[in-house]
């Protein structure tokens, strides 16, 4: 009776993982997707963010990214932008940018704790920049705060 039971329960949960597994993390137009690899194939494989609140006053980002190919560096910014409703735009908060930097990697995982009004709309802006044979590449992506 067991045996079922695990089956039954194993079986849904590793389809959805392969399932989780297939699905991109952003759709990437075939223009950035085309930019994203050069004649020897480096490329960004994989990024992923997230952007969650914490509290009512704080908003924690984390992006992981990954390159292949011989990669020098790779290197992720965090921009925090609001939304500004008289020009329908979401426009830079004031305040730095916040980096993170990996010589001769091909992956590096970032996280960042920003302040946040309780009162504005949030997301955050990616860069991702992957360099290696002279050829350096940046991915510019978005997550709204949720």
């Amino acid at each position: 009776m067991k045996m079922k039971k695990s089956k039954f329960i194993l079986v849904p949960l590793l389809l959805f993982a392969l399932i989780l597994n297939t699905i991109p993390a952003f759709a990437a137009s075939s223009e950035s997707a085309a930019a994203a690899q050069d004649a020897e194939g480096r490329k960004l494989n994989t990024v992923t963010i997230t952007f969650k609140p914490s509290g009512l006053t704080k908003g924690v980002a984390t992006v992981y990214a990954s390159a292949s190919g011989n990669v020098e560096y790779i290197k992720i910014k965090i921009t925090l932008q609001e939304y500004d409703s008289s020009s329908g735009k979401y426009v830079n908060s004031p305040g730095p940018s916040y980096s993170s930097y990996a010589p001769n990697k091909s992956s590096l995982y970032y996280t960042h704790t920003f302040d946040l009004s309780a009162f504005k709309t949030y997301r955050i802006k990616v860069d991702v920049t992957s360099s290696g044979d002279g050829v350096t590449q940046t991915e510019t992506l978005y997550q709204s705060l949720s």
